[in-house]
């Protein structure tokens, strides 16, 4: 019975390490190309109004995506745990 009970965890597992590991890998990818762009240019002037205004803008966009990764994985997440749930209750 108990093995049975892992397996029935597996989709799960296979579902969180799907979302997770795509994104850490991108994350990690992201850094390295903004390390590598920093390296070539000479840089960018903090001061100017026009720089912040278009560093906020991308901040905006990047909080905003981030948000809508979470919540698409609160949402398949929630739907898996309610699958399982529903298969324990009708085998009950």
């Amino acid at each position: 019975m108990a093995f049975f009970a892992v397996l029935t965890l597996v989709p799960l597992t296979i579902a969180i390490g799907g979302l997770l590991v795509p994104g850490w890998l991108s994350s990690h990818l992201f850094a390295a190309t903004g390390h590598a762009l920093d390296f070539r240019s000479g840089g960018v002037a903090a001061d100017d109004p026009s720089v912040q205004i278009i560093g906020q803008s991308v901040n905006a966009v990047v909080a905003t995506v981030i948000w809508a990764y979470l919540a698409s994985i609160a949402i398949l997440l929630g739907g898996e745990l309610n699958a399982l749930l529903r298969a324990r209750r009708s085998r009950a």
